[in-house]
């Protein structure tokens, strides 16, 4: 248990605080373990439950810099490629039919000044 809390403080403190999200977590991990060989796929599952609280999927097309750091920040110590969480947020884009406008990989380098949202996600 507590290395699961240092791995995913974000998500241990949400489950804690957020019942719906807890329940929406512990589901993504069965999907995980009947899911697919697809890159992204648990990755996808692992950020849904946390996303799904914290971003607004229907206005979200130019936030792809914010959303790309909000997920990065929410897995916290787990240092994971930029290919792996690409692949995962593009599964997340393409479930809410919306066309991601990805920038050029010099402008992800900057991290935008407000990423939005507080860390938690909403009730």
């Amino acid at each position: 248990a507590n290395l699961w809390r240092y791995l995913q403080p974000n998500a241990d403190r949400a489950m804690r605080e957020n019942p719906a999200f807890k329940k929406e977590y512990l589901d993504g991990f069965t999907a995980l373990l009947s899911g697919s060989e697809k890159k992204g796929t648990g990755l996808a599952a692992l950020l849904r439950p946390y996303l799904s609280h914290t971003i607004d999927w229907k206005n979200c097309a130019d936030q792809y810099k914010n959303i790309f750091y909000t997920a990065r920040d929410y897995l916290g110590p787990a240092a994971l490629p930029r290919f792996e969480i690409e692949a995962g947020l593009k599964i997340l884009f393409d479930e809410h039919e919306t066309v991601a406008h990805k920038p050029k990989p010099r402008d992800m380098r900057r991290r935008p000044r407000h990423r939005g949202g507080s860390g938690h996600p909403k009730d």
